[in-house]
């Protein structure tokens, strides 16, 4: 009886679990804390709506889950409510966002800071951050020119370079880890190791570009 009984339990456990840990991930990203301080306001209407997007709001990352609109006071964040089910959208005013660019050994970053640093701040691709700004040039609180679409060229080295990196990062490991748990077993063939990471990320760098573009 406690055998059969025991999927009913773990189909009625996995939906607590899952509102437990994304009401954990909200708090420790700082996501309660901004949208207590800056409530959305749904009539005003988005000149801009980007979804899908990816970013870290704090230390908590946010893989394809964010939508991100542009409107005449603010920027307005939201989540799908799946993996949020009480992160409700909010609405930061163009006057409280500053704007930071970043370097960083995968691709440039862009940080915006809701106000003052106890609200924390999210972090985006550059090209989400242009693509934002264009929308809305006059408001946009970073100063220097506008910038354009994205030179292909530029698109294309970013890409490659990331690919490269995440390939021999994987093919090193793939080659190294099994020699040192395992030294006397069967190995992975040199080819094999490099080959299908190569493949795998290539794919993934293909989606990347054509983000980019």
């Amino acid at each position: 009886m406690t055998q059969q009984a025991s999927p009913i339990w773990l189909l009625l456990l996995f939906p607590v679990m899952w509102v437990c840990v994304s009401t954990l991930l909200a708090v420790s990203s700082g996501w309660y804390s901004i949208m207590l301080r800056f409530p959305d306001r749904p009539e005003e209407q988005a000149l801009l709506k980007v979804t899908r997007q990816s970013g870290s709001l704090g230390l908590v990352g946010m893989r394809g889950i964010l939508i991100l609109s542009t409107c005449n006071s603010g920027l307005r964040v939201s989540m799908n409510r799946l993996f949020g089910p009480f992160n409700r959208s909010f609405l930061v005013p163009w006057e409280r966002i500053s704007v930071t660019r970043k370097r960083s050994l995968w691709w440039p970053r862009v940080e915006l800071r809701f106000g003052n640093s106890s609200f924390g701040s999210l972090t985006i691709a550059d090209y989400i951050a242009n693509k934002l700004w264009r929308s809305i040039p006059e408001r946009w609180p970073e100063a220097g020119p506008l910038p354009g679409l994205e030179p292909r060229a530029r698109s294309i080295a970013i890409v490659v370079v990331q690919w490269l990196l995440i390939t021999v990062l994987a093919a090193t490991f793939f080659l190294l880890a099994p020699r040192l748990v395992a030294p006397n077993a069967a190995q992975v063939p040199v080819a094999v190791a490099i080959l299908f990471p190569a493949v795998v990320f290539g794919l993934f760098s293909l989606i990347v570009y054509s983000r980019r573009r």
